[in-house]
């Protein structure tokens, strides 16, 4: 009688346990209703912002031009918590996470209407050269001694963006580069259509 009154005291203690388990999946599974997985996953930060030149942009709940607009920046305004995303849309666009007015969300980083500013965390601040070469000079004009030249496949860390474009409506980004040691100020044109900054590498 001992016996079968510890078994199935053993048994009562094993249900409530599942029990306790499938409760806390349920209400995990819960905080995360209504979310799409790019709000769950990409929602991490950086430093750098981003100036709406030409048009505005809008800040959606996901990567996809389908996902809800969280709210909408006007031309002029500037984006802040900036983070590029690494994959590239369908269309080819690469995307960002961003803020605006104490929204954040993600944007479609579109070159032609909008440009980055100042500097990103260490992750963040890594240029891939996707296309011909980028010629690393000592100055931020076309004009400055080529100090190098990296090719296709080149991976560079960066420190910042100008704040504004040259003559030409081009932005520089400042690095640092090692020549037999001595390090020194440098700068690289930037063009989205020879380079990509990326974050994981």
């Amino acid at each position: 009688m001992k016996k079968l009154l510890k078994l199935m005291l053993c048994l009562s203690f094993m249900l409530l346990s599942a029990s306790t388990v499938m409760a806390t999946k349920e209400i995990d599974a819960s905080s995360q209703a209504g979310q799409t997985s790019s709000e769950i996953d990409t929602y991490v930060y950086g430093n750098f912002g981003m100036y709406l030149e030409s048009s505005g942009a809008n800040i959606r709940s996901g990567q996809w031009y389908g996902d809800n607009v969280k709210i909408r920046a006007p031309r002029g305004a500037s984006l802040t918590d900036v983070k590029f995303l690494d994959e590239r849309d369908s269309n080819g666009y690469q995307w960002v996470s961003a803020c605006y007015s104490g929204v954040c969300g993600v944007a479609q980083y579109d070159p032609k209407v909008m440009y980055p500013t100042g500097s990103g965390d260490k992750i963040s601040q890594v240029m891939r050269v996707e296309a011909v070469g980028s010629n690393i000079r000592t100055e931020p004009n076309k004009n400055a001694y080529i100090l190098d030249t990296y090719k296709i496949g080149h991976h560079f860390y960066f420190e910042s963006f100008n704040t504004y474009k040259d003559s030409e409506g081009y932005l520089w980004v400042k690095l640092k580069y090692n020549n037999n040691g001595n390090e020194r100020d440098a700068y690289a044109q930037y063009d989205p259509a020879v380079m990509t900054v990326i974050s994981n590498y």
